[in-house]
């Protein structure tokens, strides 16, 4: 008697939704995140992945104009830093812009794969957000930094080594799917998105609101608390896909945690020789030690939401404990 398979093997090819597929399962009970056979109708009245169709509401609810953001007095803040914080805070926002940049890039390529309405609204949902994210970050250029300086901000990303070869590092391992899609590479894929949004982005918003903490650039960080707040909404989201694409698949958890696990130490450790070399150490009230501990830590908090071993052992509690406080929107 054949052995019948349980959701996607590791090496199973992925296949993109049709654009409207009349043969598809109406059943809810047959609907899966990926490798199932949708419709491609969007209609919520009963979703399947509550938890998704949840994130899609609060996410829609968190919608703002970043040309409303008061960025006038900045370009003052911005002048009184010394020449090394100007470079610190140019350098940090570059990276932000390219970061955010991968991701949007990235949500676009991963998106037609989702074969459940209410999970591609929240994907559509985040790539929108990805794009406010960017508007945002340019009003804070266009404010906060002279013209002359600008044109570099936009174009560290390839004129820097250091630089260039961080965003490597995260492109080749979002550039895995492209090149050989498969199940068991989109599921790192969203592991890698997690670990950008989860661990890489916030470690260099320390960097920025560190700043604020010291009373400079304060209305740039109260901007970038709504990107936070977004970014935060995409990780807690990004966790319950994986479980769920995991519980639904689970032969694609054979070898994931011992491949996740290089991956993203390789990621981390790339991340934090980056992120030295934007602070030089003199990030206000950083060390370059602090930022790495911190960064490893949202690493861990990763790992055990995905039932992994710690990647760093020994690192308790926060390392930078005024963060979330800083971080939080006050209302």
């Amino acid at each position: 008697m054949m052995e019948t398979k349980v959701g996607l093997l590791p090496k199973d090819r992925m296949q993109r939704i049709f654009l409207f597929n009349e043969n598809g399962d109406k059943w809810l009970s047959r609907r899966k995140v990926i490798g199932g056979s949708t419709t491609n109708l969007v209609a919520f009245e009963s979703p399947k992945y509550v938890w998704a169709y949840n994130s899609y509401r609060k996410m829609v609810s968190y919608t703002f104009s970043p040309s409303e953001f008061n960025l006038d007095r900045e370009n003052r803040d911005f002048a009184a830093l010394s020449d090394l914080e100007r470079k610190i805070f140019t350098r940090n926002l570059s990276s932000l812009i390219v970061l955010e940049s991968m991701l949007l890039a990235d949500y676009e390529v991963i998106s037609p794969y989702f074969t459940a309405p209410e999970i591609s609204a929240v994907m559509s949902s985040a790539v929108f957000h990805e794009i406010l994210h960017s508007d945002t970050y340019t009003q804070i250029v266009t404010h906060a930094i002279p013209e002359s300086l600008r044109e570099s901000v936009y174009e560290m990303w390839r004129t820097t080594e250091w630089f260039k070869s961080r965003n490597r590092k995260i492109n080749d391992a979002f550039y895995r799917f492209i090149k050989d899609p498969s199940a068991g590479n989109f599921l790192l894929n969203i592991i890698v998105s997690s670990l950008v949004v989860g661990a890489v982005l916030p470690t260099e918003f320390a960097v920025a609101f560190s700043f604020s903490r010291h009373n400079r650039l304060i209305f740039s960080t109260n901007a970038l608390k709504f990107v936070y707040r977004d970014l935060q909404e995409q990780y807690s989201f990004f966790i319950k896909l994986i479980l769920e694409i995991i519980s639904e698949n689970p032969h694609l958890a054979d070898g994931l945690e011992r491949e996740a696990s290089d991956i993203m130490k390789d990621i981390i450790g790339e991340e934090t020789d980056f992120i030295h070399n934007v602070s030089e150490g003199m990030a206000p009230g950083l060390t370059d030690f602090t930022l790495t501990r911190f960064c490893q830590s949202l690493a861990n908090r990763l790992g055990k939401s995905l039932g992994f071993q710690t990647l760093y052992p020994g690192i308790s509690g926060s390392p930078i404990p005024w963060f979330d406080s800083l971080a939080e929107i006050k209302k």
